[in-house]
């Protein structure tokens, strides 16, 4: 949930609910969940504005998810990586205070040389703070390992505009991570 522009009605803020996102469409832009939001929205047009302008940050974020998505899926390291800040900080890692860039680079080429993570998925993204050069989101991920073990990641993730113009993650902060065995969809045969 964000509270947008600080806008009040009867000195309540507006909140937007996150955006669910079936495979790799945005279905929706976003919901007003305030008990006045049909008289705010239509006595204030700057909420239209605003909402419409949200489309541009939710398109970043889609785009960053997906090429994520893309190199597990490609197990290509340097497309990986090149998602990934200098001063990159992640927090909340069972068993570790923090990860910075380079433990990140030697888990994923880790993972990527043994063949160990094959897949990477995100479920509905939150939009949690959006500002000229960052925007800080939650979201559901999942890890597939060729184990047969999937990882769900509930985190906070945070992407900075850097001086090449290229949106990288800066932090992360993982809220719940929950083990279960993979359970394949059964297909038809022949």
């Amino acid at each position: 949930m964000i509270c947008f522009l600080g806008l009040q009605v009867n000195n309540n803020p507006l909140k937007f609910m996150g955006i669910k996102r079936p495979g790799s469409q945005i279905a929706a832009m976003a919901s007003i969940t305030q008990p006045h939001a049909n008289y705010a929205y239509n006595k204030h047009p700057s909420i239209k504005v605003s909402l419409m302008n949200m489309q541009a940050e939710m398109n970043t974020i889609q785009k960053w998810l997906d090429e994520m998505q893309h190199s597990v899926k490609e197990q290509d390291l340097d497309r990986h990586m090149a998602l990934v800040s200098k001063r990159v900080q992640i927090y909340g890692l069972p068993r570790k205070d923090t990860l910075d860039y380079q433990q990140w680079y030697e888990r994923r080429q880790n993972e990527f040389q043994t063949s160990r993570l094959i897949g990477l998925q995100h479920g509905t993204i939150r939009i949690k703070t959006i500002g000229l050069l960052r925007i800080a989101f939650n979201v559901d991920q999942t890890l597939i390992s060729r184990q047969g073990l999937v990882y769900i990641i509930n985190k906070d993730i945070m992407l900075e505009k850097e001086e090449d113009g290229v949106w990288r993650v800066i932090e992360e902060t993982i809220h719940r991570w929950n083990q279960k065995q993979y359970q394949p969809a059964a297909t038809d045969h022949d």
